[in-house]
């Protein structure tokens, strides 16, 4: 058990990833540390591998939630408000792969064993519950292409 703040926090140190255990040591210890304000945002959440490395970009970094066993490619950048989440049951049953140049504009919701393609764009709001094409802008919802991205490899 962990507190801080007088908060009882039922969670075990050694299921805290790289970044969390950053955190928490910095705010046990009162440090000001660079991550601050993202604080509260990814306390509880075991960021991709990928994450860690700094190979996902999040300009503003605001209530993402990102499943533990969702993977991630180079050069991916989520807003705010944007959940890549697994379905538990039935059709689709998995996590997201999300595959290099990848945007996830805010609002986004991406659920499910599915993949989005390479220099994909998903468009601010969309909900994504099917594969992405690679070079495909994809909005709405449920999410649905509506243009393709020329001169890109």
């Amino acid at each position: 058990m962990i507190t801080i703040n007088n908060l009882d926090l039922n969670i075990k140190n050694e299921e805290l990833g790289f970044v969390n255990k950053y955190l928490l040591f910095c705010e046990m210890h009162r440090l000001l540390y660079p991550l601050k304000h993202i604080n509260t945002l990814i306390f509880h959440l075991h960021l991709p591998l990928s994450g860690v490395l700094g190979l996902v970009r999040m300009p503003h970094p605001y209530s993402i939630i990102i499943n533990p066993k969702a993977q991630f490619g180079k050069n991916v950048t989520v807003y705010q408000n944007v959940t890549v989440g697994s379905k538990q049951f039935g059709l689709g049953a998995g996590v997201p792969t999300i595959m290099d140049n990848v945007i996830i504009y805010p609002g986004s919701i991406i659920i499910g064993n599915l993949t989005i393609g390479k220099n994909a764009i998903i468009g601010a709001g969309s909900v994504v519950l099917k594969d992405v094409k690679e070079n495909t802008i994809v909005a709405g919802n449920p999410a649905k292409e509506v243009g393709i991205i020329v001169g890109v490899n």
